[in-house]
């Protein structure tokens, strides 16, 4: 799902996270390669509401990087600095 994702086919991310999510219903990468396709499709308010989904079952600090770095990027799809000023500065 990630690798369809990083190469632009949300169609494939799609397809491959939901089998992910149907063996491994917490996949944090699966949710990444989601957002990153609602990202591809310009919805970054979907991509938002996944990651903050997301975000909010309270992952280890570690495991929460990159949830909250493509947050931040959709936050900035949204014309959202301030929000996405927030996201980054949780990383630190």
């Amino acid at each position: 799902a990630a690798v369809a994702a990083r190469a632009g086919d949300a169609a494939g991310a799609r397809r491959h996270a939901a089998a992910a999510l149907a063996l491994d219903s917490g996949s944090r990468a699966a949710v990444l390669a989601l957002a990153r396709a609602d990202l591809l499709d310009g919805d970054a308010a979907a991509a938002l509401a996944r990651l903050k989904d997301a975000l909010a079952k309270a992952p280890p600090p570690a495991a929460a990087i990159p949830l909250t770095d493509l947050a931040a990027d959709a936050c900035e799809a949204l014309d959202r600095p301030a929000a996405a000023f927030a996201f980054w500065s949780q990383r630190n």
